[in-house]
């Protein structure tokens, strides 16, 4: 079966391969649920760190070097192709900023959450039982 997109050449589509994948890869589901699991490794990581440096770093200035760090980590991806990230931020601009402050404003919520959480956490569930 072939399938035609904007601007592409027809992708043909078989049961080894996704719309879009390389000639010839095999089972890229394996890539995607890798990056699916790094993703959730990184923001656990994100919680104990924000939770370890509480003290030290104020919760939203911490929040404003983690997404600095992690634009310019992605810049040089984004900025190859320019002409591409202008179309597509430009039709769906709105659900972009949206979504983008959802996301950096509960990360900064859970950094500032993590400033008021006593250490006994333990000792309050014991109690509970």
């Amino acid at each position: 079966m072939q399938r035609r997109f904007r601007d592409q050449r027809p992708v043909s589509v078989n049961a080894n391969e996704t719309v879009g994948s390389e000639p010839g890869a095999k089972r890229p589901e394996a890539v995607a649920y890798l990056f699916l699991t790094l993703t959730a490794l990184f923001l656990a990581i994100n919680y104990v760190i924000g939770r370890g440096v509480h003290e030290d770093i104020p919760p939203v200035g911490l929040s404003f070097w983690r997404w600095v760090v992690g634009a310019l980590i992605l810049a040089p991806f984004v900025l190859r192709r320019p002409g591409m990230l202008s179309r597509i931020f430009g039709h769906h601009a709105g659900v972009l900023l949206l979504l983008g402050s959802m996301v950096v404003g509960s990360t900064t919520l859970i950094l500032v959450a993590l400033r008021y959480l006593e250490r006994g956490i333990f000792r309050f569930t014991r109690q509970r039982r």
